[in-house]
């Protein structure tokens, strides 16, 4: 299972797949255009304390988000491979200790 950041969005790819649209070219003929796309698990955002630590360490909620066509990305649009720590953490919100999902982006980019 992967992790990765993508412009303050953590999720887990799940999957790939590949795609191909067909298009008239202006001289009659038709062009394939294959494109790569990934399928990601969204982590929910902390509603209270998103940057709790400074960017980029993100805070999330333990549970992803609901399943949609967001869930559908270019893998072109992927930033970097980020690593997802679960803990207990007194966040000084009103919940007290709560369970989070600390993310911290490395200088990996993903190459596909």
């Amino acid at each position: 299972m992967f992790f990765f950041f993508f412009f303050f969005n953590v999720g887990v790819i799940q999957y790939f797949f590949q795609h191909t649209v067909t298009i008239q070219s202006p001289t009659g003929g038709t062009v394939d255009l294959p494109y790569t796309l990934a399928c990601i698990h969204w982590y929910k955002v902390h509603p209270d304390a998103r940057f709790y630590f400074g960017l980029p360490i993100q805070l999330c909620l333990p549970s992803f988000e609901t399943e949609s066509v967001g869930a559908f990305m270019p893998v072109s649009r992927i930033d970097s491979v980020c690593v997802v720590a679960s803990l207990r953490y007194d966040l000084k919100t009103p919940n007290g200790k709560e369970r989070v999902a600390v993310t911290v982006p490395l200088d990996v980019k993903l190459h596909i």
